[in-house]
């Protein structure tokens, strides 16, 4: 199996897949063709008919991979230290904590 390097859609990518697109398909094929990086595919013609040349496997797995990127802070404890005492500190991050910080 090769390797192959993709960047995070962003919102004008995924914009562009929809405005071209029809089906749930040809949304997959723009978004992939909108992340592959690779110096050989210059053009956006090229980058499609690569994403179209894909098998069906091998599409279901790299919009997996797309997909399941989690994007933004990963919740949990962060240790830090306190700016008075500067003593360690653990924080308990949270949704909550990051909305009312």
């Amino acid at each position: 199996h090769g390797e192959i390097l993709l960047k995070l859609p962003t919102g004008e990518s995924a914009n562009f897949a929809t405005e071209k697109a029809k089906t749930d398909a040809e949304i997959n094929t723009y978004m992939l063709a909108s992340a592959v990086v690779d110096p050989e595919l210059e053009t956006m013609d090229q980058r499609l008919a690569w994403a179209r040349a894909l098998g069906l496997g091998d599409r279901r797995k790299l919009i997996s991979a797309l997909s399941d990127v989690q994007i933004g802070p990963k919740m949990g404890e962060v240790e830090t230290q306190c700016d008075n005492c500067k003593q360690p500190l653990v924080i308990a991050m949270d949704w909550v904590s990051l909305l009312l910080a």
